[in-house]
């Protein structure tokens, strides 16, 4: 990396060489069987730099020919963006817990029978269902230095289940799913043969439910599905600054409702999608995007920042080969103060939606939200009623999230969203009988 830095800098104004090298190991399931074993190690460098005042960038995950990833990122110069900022320094940063080395000692073995202890499981409770999913671990090493002296590196580990079932039953086909990440030891597959097994049972009876405007909550998972690509564009600072966003001139005005607090947080300790600094080098912290309904402050990277006269608020990432743009890290929705089994009771008739599909298809700039019930159960009488089949249900998050109510259970989906479930007391319902 030195090597590289120091050529570059003869060449450019500016440089920065980033590489991730990582080691994964993981056991896949299919069909209610062990399919396949990887192990995995990979390195990736890249290298950003500024030449006559515009961006070059070049990606490999070749280490040993420096100077063709030099001429490839001097070549893609001529046609870079204008660069809107300087490297950053070195900067302190704090340290944030995200290594746990006893993730390195667990075993392939112990892997496959956590999984096939989930599956036996699972199928001795609903015979016929059959189970595919995922059990891995990793280490991830990252470290960036630039030309301005920084010199940065942290490591991360991770050890994660995913496991999803259908079941077959003549047309109908109902899906399950769920998981656990983290960056501890810790496989916590109680938790997901619990979750699946609740799936199933309140999915034994199907329920129609009336086409109209009804009381529907979202649990975590499903939030996760539908209204976090609607919230993650219109805080993005770049789709802000295009005027793309509809928060574009609402900073400081009350968007949502006065119980709704949402913010961005990679310095979670212990979680995968945490980092002490970005892929810039910018220092981690927590951005408040919602405050009490209000919209707070948007996010962004280096580029998108200095372009909008913002500082970068620590979201910096790359995806893939791709040059650093500003995405989040990890949201984190406020708890409300209402039990989930309070707000069921008080409902007459309504919907619980675990899962919704295609809900990212619509206008998800504008807010929209829409798609299919993949799994979801009717509310009638302040209880479960089976679950619904055939029903769509549509909305806009700022009209929408004006008026809700958040429960005070919260949970992790993955590691990209920390949410309680939330009810919309009034959303549209379309059911076919």
């Amino acid at each position: 990396m030195e090597d590289l830095l120091k050529l570059a800098g003869k060449v450019s104004e500016e440089a920065e060489v980033y590489m991730v090298s990582s080691n994964e190991t993981s056991v896949g399931f299919e069909s209610n069987r062990v399919k396949r074993l990887t192990d995995r190690q990979g390195t990736s460098l890249a290298l950003r730099l500024i030449k006559n005042g515009k961006f070059g960038y070049s990606v490999t995950s070749r280490l040993d020919r420096p100077e063709e990833l030099l001429n490839m990122a001097i070549e893609s110069s001529q046609f870079g963006a204008a660069a809107a900022f300087h490297f950053p320094p070195t900067l302190t940063f704090s340290d944030i817990p995200l290594v746990d080395k006893a993730v390195e000692e667990v075993m392939l073995e112990t892997m496959i029978r956590t999984g096939e202890d989930i599956i036996a499981r699972v199928t001795a409770n609903t015979p016929g269902i059959v189970i595919d999913g995922r059990i891995g671990k990793s280490t991830v090493n990252t470290r960036i230095i630039n030309s301005s002296g920084a010199d940065l590196s942290f490591s991360r580990s991770s050890l994660g289940i995913m496991m999803d079932g259908n079941l077959v039953r003549g047309t109908d086909i109902l899906f399950v799913d769920e998981m656990e990440t983290s960056c501890r030891a810790v496989m916590n597959s109680e938790t997901i043969i619990a979750s699946l097994i609740e799936q199933l049972d309140n999915s034994r009876d199907i329920a129609s439910v009336s086409t109209g405007y009804l009381p529907v909550l979202f649990t975590a998972k499903a939030i996760a599905s539908a209204l976090i690509a609607p919230l993650a564009q219109g805080f993005n600072g770049k789709m802000v600054l295009q005027g793309a966003s509809p928060l574009s001139q609402k900073l400081g005005q009350r968007v949502f409702s006065k119980s709704f607090n949402l913010w961005d947080d990679a310095t979670t300790p212990m979680m995968p999608s945490s980092k002490p600094f970005d892929d810039e080098g910018i220092i981690s912290r927590r951005t408040v995007l919602v405050e009490e309904g209000t919209a707070a402050h948007f996010y962004y990277d280096m580029q998108t920042g200095a372009m909008a006269k913002n500082e970068s608020t620590g979201n910096g990432n790359r995806g893939g080969a791709l040059l650093p743009a500003p995405s989040i890290n990890a949201l984190i929705i406020g708890d409300g103060s209402t039990p989930v089994s309070e707000i069921i009771r008080d409902i007459r008739e309504g919907l619980v939606v675990e899962m919704l599909m295609g809900a990212e298809q619509g206008n998800t700039m504008g807010g929209d939200f829409s798609g299919n019930v993949l799994l979801g159960y009717k509310i009638e009488n302040g209880r479960l009623a089976g679950r619904v089949k055939d029903t769509m249900i549509s909305g806009n998050i700022y009209q929408h999230m004006k008026d809700i109510t958040l429960t005070k259970e919260s949970r992790w989906v993955g590691s990209m969203l920390k949410s309680p479930a939330i009810l919309f007391p009034r959303l549209a319902v379309s059911a076919k009988h």
